[in-house]
C-alpha cells in the first residue's frame, strides 16, 4: 500500500487561529480538543491531518460517520467467542488512538450519543466499558479534532461546551494569498515529496518548539491577579458552569509555555478566552419571567385605552359591545375567526407603506429537539429516526421481525452460546448457529426538513424607526437557511383587524421571498387573531401528516390592540399563546422587534415564555453574533 503524504502544516496559508489552537492541543492534552467551524474549502481537514506530521509516528484515527458504539468503545472478540465460547475484549478506536489524534470530519453529523462518549473519554483520559458481561477500563488520552460546516447543521449546546477550544474560520480575502494557495496546492499535487522537502526546516523548528513547551508546561503558573481576570471575563460573558475558566487557565499556561515563559500574562488569558468562550457564551437578553406579567399588564392596559380613545375621536369603535366573552380554547378559533371578523367594528383604514428588505446574512440554524418518532421525508435540518433503509445505522435493538437485520449485533448475541448449541445440535455443520432470539434489528437515523411557519407582524408599529427593513432582512435570511435545509415554509401576516395566511405550505422559497418583499405595513395589531390562525394551520397540517416537525417563528414586538372577543387585547393573546403550546407543543421561536430604548415593555419576551419558545432579537440571529460579542468583551 503506497505511503500517504500530508500537506505540510507550516505551508498552510493564513488561518493562524486554527493552527494555533491545534498546536495548543498538541502541547497540552488536558485542554480537551478543538472544534473547527467553517465552510467547505477552508483547510479544516488539511490542517488537522498536517498536525500528524509535527507529532511524529503517533496513531491517527479518522472516525467515519457510520461508526457504531462497538467500533468506538470495543466489545466482544467475535472470533474468540465463536471458537471457544469465552468472552474476550476486543479494543475499539478509543484504545487504538491512545497518545494520538482522533479526527472527526463533519462532527455535527455524527450521532450525539457517540460524540458524548468521545468527549467523556477525552475529558477523563480513560475509556470504561460496561456491557454484554464485559467490564474493562483502559487509558485513552488523545487530541480530539472535530470539524464542521455550519451549513450542515449545528451541535447541541450540551456537547459544544465539552470541546475545550473552538475556532471560527473563513476563506482568505486577500487575492495575493489566494494565489499562493492555488500555487501551493498545484505544486503539492504534482510533486508532493519535493514540496514537503521545502518545508522540512520550518516543520523541524515547530516540532522542537512543541517538545520544549511540553517540558516547560509543568512549571507554568498564573498569578492571583490574573486568576481574578479569568473569573471576571467568564462572569462578564455569562458562561454556564466552571468549565470555561478551567479551560482558559490551561490554555493560557500552554500559550506561555509555547512562548518559553513560565508565567501566563494577561495577554495570554485574553487570547485563550478567544478560543474558549465563543461556544460557551450565553445571551443576557433571555425571555423575561412570566411572573412579571402583572407588572406589564397595567402598562399594556394604559396603551390599549390610549389607542381606544384615539380611535373614538375618529369615529371608530374598538370592539362590538355585545361580544365580550373570553374564548374557551384555541379549538374554537377555527369556527369563530370568520364570524368575529364580520361582527366586530374596527377603526377606519389607515395608510399602508412598503419597506425594502434589509441586509441578508448567514442566519443561526434553528433545530427541533430529537424525539423517538419515526419520520419520513428528506432534508438537512433535524435528525430523526427512520424505518427506511436509507438512513445511517446507529445502533441495534432486540427485534424478531423485519428484514433490516443488524448482522454484527446478531452474531455478537449468538456467539456466547455456540459451545452449548453445537452439543445440542451435533448434526448442524454451520459455523454459527443462530436462533430467533439472537436476531437484532437496525436503528437508523437520517436528517429531514421541517415545516417552518412564519407569523409576521405587519401592523403600523413595525414601520417606526424602519424596523420592518431590518425585520424583512432577518426573515429573508431565515428563508435562505430554510432553502439550504430543504424545508417547507408558510407565512401568516397580521395587521388591521385580521390575520391572513398569505402563503400556504410550499417548497418555493422564491415565492415566499417575493410575498415578503411586497408585504405592506399599516394598521393595528391583531395578535390574538394571528395565534388563532396559527393553531388552525398547524392542526390542518398535522391531520395531513402526523410525522411533520413544525417550527413556528413569530416576528413581533408583542403589542396587541385588537381583541379577539374580549376587552384586553394583549391578555387575550397571551392566554391564546399558553393554550396553543399546551395543545400543540411544537418548536416555537419569538423574534422581538421592539426598539432598543431606555423604557421597554418586554411583551414579546413574555409571549415567548408563554409559548416556551426560543427568544431572539433580529441582530442575534446572525451566525457570527456570538463571536462578535466575545471579541467585543475581550477588547
Amino acid at each position: 500500500m503506497p505511503e500517504r503524504l500530508y500537506y505540510p502544516f507550516s505551508a498552510i496559508v493564513g488561518q493562524e487561529q486554527m493552527k494555533e489552537a491545534l498546536v495548543l492541543n498538541a502541547i497540552n492534552l488536558k485542554i480537551g480538543g478543538v472544534l473547527i467551524r467553517g465552510k467547505k474549502g477552508t483547510a479544516k481537514s488539511t490542517a488537522s491531518r498536517a498536525l500528524r506530521n509535527l507529532l511524529g509516528p503517533v496513531p491517527f484515527c479518522d472516525l467515519p460517520l457510520s461508526a457504531t458504539e462497538d467500533m468506538l468503545l470495543g466489545g466482544i472478540d467475535f472470533e474468540e467467542a465463536l471458537k471457544t465460547g469465552k468472552k474476550k475484549f476486543c479494543p475499539g478506536l478509543l484504545a487504538k488512538v491512545h497518545r494520538g489524534i482522533l479526527y472527526i470530519d463533519e462532527v455535527n453529523l455524527l450521532n450525539d450519543h457517540l460524540v458524548e462518549l468521545i468527549l467523556d473519554a477525552c475529558g477523563s483520559g480513560v475509556n470504561i466499558i460496561e456491557r454484554e458481561g464485559i467490564s474493562f477500563v483502559h487509558p485513552s488520552r488523545f487530541i480530539l479534532i472535530g470539524t464542521m460546516n455550519p451549513e450542515e447543521g449545528e451541535i447541541g449546546p450540551q456537547l459544544l461546551d465539552r470541546f475545550g477550544l473552538s475556532v471560527e474560520i473563513e476563506n482568505e480575502r486577500d487575492p495575493l494569498k489566494r494565489i499562493i494557495v492555488i500555487k501551493g496546492r498545484e505544486e503539492f499535487d504534482s510533486a508532493p515529496r519535493e514540496f514537503i522537502s521545502r518545508y522540512e526546516e520550518s516543520e523541524k523548528k515547530l516540532k522542537e518548539k512543541i517538545v520544549k513547551a511540553r517540558k516547560l508546561l509543568g512549571k507554568t503558573f498564573i498569578s492571583e491577579a490574573n486568576l481574578r481576570l479569568i473569573a471576571e471575563i467568564v462572569n462578564e460573558n455569562n458562561c454556564a458552569g466552571h468549565r470555561a475558566e478551567i479551560i482558559i487557565g490551561r490554555a493560557a499556561r500552554t500559550i506561555a509555555a509555547f512562548d518559553n515563559r513560565i508565567e501566563a500574562a494577561a495577554c495570554d488569558i485574553k487570547k485563550a478566552a478567544e478560543y474558549a468562550l465563543p461556544h460557551r457564551i450565553r445571551e443576557k437578553n433571555e425571555p423575561q419571567n412570566p411572573d412579571r406579567q402583572s407588572q406589564r399588564n397595567s402598562q399594556e392596559k394604559n396603551d390599549s385605552r390610549a389607542d381606544s380613545d384615539k380611535d373614538k375621536t375618529k369615529g371608530g369603535s374598538n370592539q362590538s359591545a355585545g361580544n365580550r366573552n373570553k374564548p374557551d380554547a384555541p379549538q374554537d378559533t377555527q369556527d369563530r375567526i370568520g364570524r368575529n371578523n364580520k361582527t366586530q367594528n374596527m377603526p377606519q383604514p389607515q395608510p399602508e407603506f412598503n419597506f425594502d428588505t434589509g441586509e441578508i446574512f448567514n442566519s443561526k440554524t434553528i433545530k427541533t429537539d430529537k424525539d423517538r418518532i419515526f419520520r419520513k421525508g428528506s432534508g438537512r435540518r433535524s435528525r430523526t429516526k427512520t424505518q427506511q433503509k436509507t438512513g445511517r445505522y446507529v445502533k441495534s435493538v432486540y427485534k424478531n421481525k423485519g428484514n433490516d437485520i443488524a448482522i454484527d449485533a446478531t452474531i455478537r448475541a449468538a456467539s456466547l452460546f455456540q459451545g452449548p448449541r453445537r452439543k445440542t445440535y451435533p448434526e448442524n455443520n454451520l459455523k454459527v448457529i443462530i436462533k430467533s432470539d439472537d436476531i437484532r434489528g437496525k436503528v437508523r437515523e437520517k436528517k429531514t426538513g421541517n415545516f417552518i411557519l412564519f407569523v409576521v407582524d405587519a401592523s403600523g408599529s413595525m414601520g417606526a424607526y424602519k424596523r420592518m427593513v431590518e425585520t424583512k432582512g432577518a426573515i429573508m435570511s431565515l428563508l435562505l437557511d430554510a432553502y439550504q435545509k430543504r424545508d417547507k415554509v408558510g407565512m401568516i401576516a397580521f395587521r388591521r383587524d385580521r390575520a391572513e395566511c398569505i402563503l400556504p405550505p410550499t417548497s418555493s422559497i422564491e415565492l415566499a421571498g417575493k410575498l415578503l418583499k411586497e408585504l405592506p405595513v399599516g394598521g393595528r395589531t391583531p395578535l390574538a387573531h394571528a395565534i388563532a390562525l396559527t393553531y388552525k394551520i398547524l392542526k390542518i397540517n398535522f391531520n395531513k401528516d402526523k410525522t411533520i416537525q413544525p417550527i413556528v417563528i413569530i416576528v413581533t414586538d408583542g403589542k396587541a390592540n385588537v381583541p379577539y372577543s374580549g376587552s384586553e387585547a394583549y391578555q387575550e393573546a397571551a392566554e391564546f399563546a399558553g393554550r396553543l403550546y399546551e395543545e400543540i407543543p411544537v418548536k416555537y421561536v419569538v423574534i422581538d422587534t421592539e426598539p432598543q430604548q431606555i423604557i421597554r415593555l418586554g411583551l414579546a419576551g413574555s409571549l415567548a415564555a408563554r409559548l416556551n419558545a426560543e427568544y431572539y432579537r433580529p441582530e442575534e440571529l446572525r451566525e457570527d453574533k456570538i463571536l462578535e460579542i466575545t471579541k467585543g468583551a475581550l477588547k
